[in-house]
């Protein structure tokens, strides 16, 4: 009999015990997941900041474009070529919509770097300093527009930090606070972040202004 019992009191503890290793396994399991979904959510944000952050710099480019079409030396050159900026860009995107099956935005940015970085090869002066000016209002607005992007996703702005790269990308870092499901109040709170990078399409144009223009610029919150 008091075999029996010993028995029974052995199973009640290999019982309790396996039920507390799975108990432990499933809370790593979901902390985990959990820990991947942040850093989705995070890699997502960072994405739409970036792409938030090139549209910026693509309408500021398109202004200067047609405000350099509107100056003399913009005039000029279209006597010369024919050809205004606005109509030698239109052309390049119908050609590049036919070998290729891009979204819209993606057409009008790659035929905007493609003409930008021909015509700035020429060194034309006139033409630098629009797409200076195009360059510098861009970099008072992308932080507003990178900044609402995450507020609205409710991403965290802490520690965000945007900047150009040197391969003429806009690279945008943010973070996402993770909260975990059991201890929580023992993570430290630097290690609460879960941090991501995402970067915009190439600005091949860039290669042809000077370094000082863009390379050297960056924000952080």
């Amino acid at each position: 009999m008091k075999s029996l019992k010993d028995q029974r009191g052995n199973v009640i503890l290999l019982t309790l015990g396996i039920f507390a290793v799975m108990s432990l396994l499933f809370l790593l399991v979901f902390h985990f997941a959990k820990v991947f979904v942040v850093k989705e959510s995070a890699s997502n944000y960072s994405d739409q900041a970036s792409l938030a952050a090139a549209s910026v710099l693509y309408e500021k480019l398109v202004e200067e474009i047609e405000n350099y079409d509107r100056s003399l030396p913009g005039f000029i050159d279209e006597l010369i070529d024919a050809e205004n900026l606005q109509d030698k860009i239109e052309e390049r995107k119908q050609q590049l919509r036919g070998t290729s099956d891009w979204l819209e935005f993606e057409l009008n940015l790659k035929a905007v770097n493609e003409v930008l970085e021909e015509e700035l090869k020429s060194n034309n002066p006139f033409l630098k300093d629009y797409i200076e000016l195009a360059l510098n209002n861009a970099k008072a607005e992308i932080p507003q527009a990178v900044e609402r992007t995450i507020r609205n996703n409710d991403g965290h702005l802490d520690g965000t930090e945007i900047e150009f790269t040197n391969n003429y990308r806009i690279e945008v870092t943010t973070s996402v606070r993770f909260t975990a499901l059991q201890f929580d109040q023992y993570i430290p709170e630097r290690n609460r972040y879960v941090k991501q990078s995402s970067v915009s399409p190439t600005f091949v144009f860039l290669k042809q202004m000077n370094d000082s223009q863009w390379r050297n610029w960056k924000r952080q919150y």
